[in-house]
């Protein structure tokens, strides 16, 4: 990659650290970060950029203009935490107590900063414009990207790159898969009502329970004996509200969930089974209900031609790290960075980030963590690729 750049990023790599642990330690919860935003507002706020504030979140875009005028490439992180109770033990855990960076979403925003100051110190080497999305609310829909984008602030983009730092995939691995690569997500929620009774006279009740039961079953054999087998599909049942004494039948219990594919039919061949059975239960034990059905995110979808340019870029990427390259590799996972293409074509990237000699935990998991080793790679890589494509954007 270019040297100055480069050079950059290695001298800085503590501060990546440094920035990771900090934001790791005071971690916020989707639409109620205003500590990091804040944070991050006053990062850019002394140096030569144009920093502005998205009126309706707590996202951040900032511009970077080089030499000349030319092409305007963003590069897109976010900063949310999760409702978790970190079990870590790590040095720097989480001081917001249930509050937790189990996503990786610190790391992200730790080599932006880093990297958005290495290109705003080198803006006399390069032509075009940057512009640095730092995102708000990535975890709970409707998030944060529809915000970003209804404010205007990336209207004029050619072309949106973004990374999401992956513990299940070893450091030096990077996914450039082209086409859908994570998954579409519709949520529901199911309130079962029947009637309340004591354990003892089940007969003169209507077991809401049981009716739960029975359904968390039955909705299994959606994805087993009535989706493709070809075709990958999630269905979760997440939460069951129904809490109540050992003796009492409950008169409602509720469940969330969600439902994660690849692509719009098999979605609603799903709702259509979900709703048939869900029809069917309470039939079965003369229940009622309430269903809440949405679709929040669409699958995130890599342009196939930029993918090619990126995938090219990162072959040919002079650094000391090897880097491993996977063009076949999806993820059920789902991301509002799907929402960017809406504007210009989009492409983003798994980056492993697996601890060495450690457990990977999965994302969302309380013993969630990264290899710090990522940020250097990651901020190495997105550096390159946007330089490079500066000249490249349609």
């Amino acid at each position: 990659m270019n040297n100055y750049i480069n050079k950059f990023l290695e001298d800085n790599e503590k501060k990546m650290i440094s920035i990771r642990r900090y934001l790791h330690e005071n971690p916020e919860l989707s639409f109620n970060e205003f500590q990091t935003s804040n944070y991050i507002y006053d990062y850019y706020s002394t140096k030569d950029c144009l920093v502005e504030k998205d009126p309706n979140s707590n996202g951040i875009v900032v511009t970077i203009n080089g030499q000349k005028p030319g092409n305007v490439i963003g590069i897109r992180a976010d900063f949310d935490a999760l409702a978790i109770l970190e079990e870590t033990g790590l040095s720097f855990s989480s001081k917001n107590n249930g509050v937790m960076h189990a996503c990786g979403h610190d790391g992200h925003t730790a080599y932006l900063m880093v990297l958005a100051e290495a290109l705003i110190t080198y803006k006399d080497k390069w032509n075009g414009t940057i512009k640095i999305i730092h995102q708000a609310a990535e975890e709970i829909p409707p998030g944060g990207a529809q915000s970003i984008i209804n404010s205007g602030l990336v209207d004029d983009v050619d072309f949106f790159i973004g990374a999401h730092l992956w513990s299940l995939l070893p450091l030096g691995t990077i996914s450039c898969t082209p086409g859908s690569i994570m998954t579409r997500r519709d949520h529901f929620s199911v309130l079962f009502k029947g009637c309340g009774g004591h354990g003892s006279a089940p007969h003169l009740a209507k077991d809401t329970n049981l009716a739960v039961a029975f359904f968390q079953t039955a909705v299994q054999s959606i994805i087993s004996r009535r989706v493709d087998p070809l075709e990958p599909a999630t269905l979760t049942i997440g939460s069951v509200e129904g809490s109540g004494s050992f003796n009492v039948i409950q008169e409602t219990v509720k469940i969330c969930g969600d439902i994660r594919t690849f692509n719009s039919a098999t979605s609603k061949k799903i709702k259509e089974e979900f709703v048939r059975i869900l029809k069917g239960i309470s039939i079965m034990f003369d229940i009622e209900f309430e269903l809440d059905y949405n679709h929040d995110y669409e699958e995130v979808y890599n342009d196939p031609i930029k993918m090619s340019d990126v995938t090219n870029i990162i072959r040919d990427i002079n650094i000391s790290n090897h880097i491993n390259i996977l063009t076949d590799y999806r993820v059920t996972a789902s991301e509002d960075f799907c929402y960017y293409r809406t504007i210009a074509p989009s492409c983003f990237l798994l980056v492993g980030a697996k601890p060495e000699n450690e457990i990977g935990y999965p994302h969302h998991h309380p013993k969630f963590n990264i290899d710090e080793g990522s940020l250097l790679l990651i901020s190495q890589v997105i550096g390159e690729i946007v330089l490079k494509l500066m000249e490249k954007v349609d």
